[in-house]
């Protein structure tokens, strides 16, 4: 199985009306949306967000954009930087969806990721520059580019299709030349596991 990449320039698409499979975005989080909305098996979200949102009102709107009300996710979150607490981001999942726990770090971890997973397997995974904040996914502050990785397969049949045939202009998109690297992305993930303590 392959991994296919797909460059996210929010110069580029942040309020472009950009679509895949007939569900539009115009920023990051509606992008999230759009990517979980074509794959069903999905169940799992681990995010390090790293500089976290700072009230409860915008944490609350990014986690309902994101990943909606109606569906519902085991979500954790991971670490945080310096001055930032991930307690809105919490308390907004366990009002949205299911919240698993805070996974935390010895030193302070500023890496923005979502690791997207059916149950033990990662399936995706979206890295920032982008943090887990409303001011960065939903609103054009600052420019950011972030990179989704998706492989092949597992679920993911229905979303890079479309991302294909929807032939974004706004959206580099590209597939590793080695179909080996199905277990590079699980390997990301558990080396990153490996190093949190859960809050208790």
């Amino acid at each position: 199985m392959g991994i296919y990449s797909i460059f996210l320039d929010k110069d580029m698409y942040f309020d472009k009306g950009c679509s895949i499979n007939g569900r539009s975005f115009n920023h990051l989080a509606e992008f999230v949306k759009v990517y979980l909305s074509s794959n069903d098996k999905i169940n799992r979200i681990y995010i390090a967000g790293a500089c976290y949102c700072r009230n409860s009102t915008s944490a609350d709107e990014l986690v309902e954009v994101c990943f909606g009300n109606k569906r519902k996710y085991k979500i954790a979150t991971i670490s945080r930087y310096r001055g930032f607490n991930y307690k809105f981001v919490d308390d907004a999942i366990k009002k949205f969806q299911i919240f698993l726990n805070t996974l935390v770090n010895k030193k302070y971890d500023h890496r923005k990721m979502m690791y997207f997973l059916i149950d033990d397997e990662v399936v995706a995974i979206l890295i920032g520059s982008s943090n887990f904040s409303r001011n960065t996914y939903m609103y054009d502050i600052a420019s950011e580019a972030d990179i989704l990785l998706v492989k092949e397969g597992m679920g993911n049949e229905k979303f890079i299709s479309g991302l294909i045939e929807s032939n974004q202009k706004e959206l580099l998109i590209s597939k590793t030349l080695k179909n080996n690297n199905d277990k590079y992305l699980q390997k990301i993930f558990e080396e990153n596991l490996s190093q949190l303590t859960e809050i208790k």
